[in-house]
């Protein structure tokens, strides 16, 4: 089910499976970091409303730099939270622009998670994954 869905994102809850996705568009000269947080906030919030989900971010059109700054800020106001509520695992599918993808695994390991994460190129094993114990 798509609980949000903009130019930029779509967010769907994969109740059966416990998996909340986010799946990035390719973005635009508008697109800046605010618009980023925006985002990341609102994707957060369906993984705070459901709780106890597994998080797929789908970042295959994923073609912006997350400067450091902003690294930091999703690491304290996001992803760093996501223990809290029950998160135990982070997938993603990579993106083919490989300063996106850097600045994504940049963020990733800003600061030691508490839970798993995991790079996928394929959806099918990425899900696989989020679904096993």
């Amino acid at each position: 089910m798509t609980t949000l869905e903009n130019k930029y994102i779509a967010i769907k809850t994969l109740k059966d499976k416990g998996i909340v996705v986010g799946t990035w568009n390719e973005t635009d000269d508008d697109f800046t970091n605010d618009t980023f947080k925006e985002n990341m906030l609102a994707w957060f919030e369906e993984v705070k409303k459901l709780g106890n989900v597994n998080v797929l971010a789908d970042a295959r059109k994923f073609n912006f730099m997350i400067d450091p700054d902003t690294q930091i800020w999703v690491n304290e106001h996001v992803i760093g939270q996501y223990p809290d509520y029950g998160v135990a695992k982070l997938g993603f599918l990579v993106s083919p622009d490989v300063f996106a993808q850097v600045s994504i695994e940049q963020t990733i390991e800003e600061k030691e998670q508490a839970f798993e994460v995991q790079y996928f190129e394929d959806e099918a094993v990425a899900l696989e994954w989020l679904t096993r114990s």
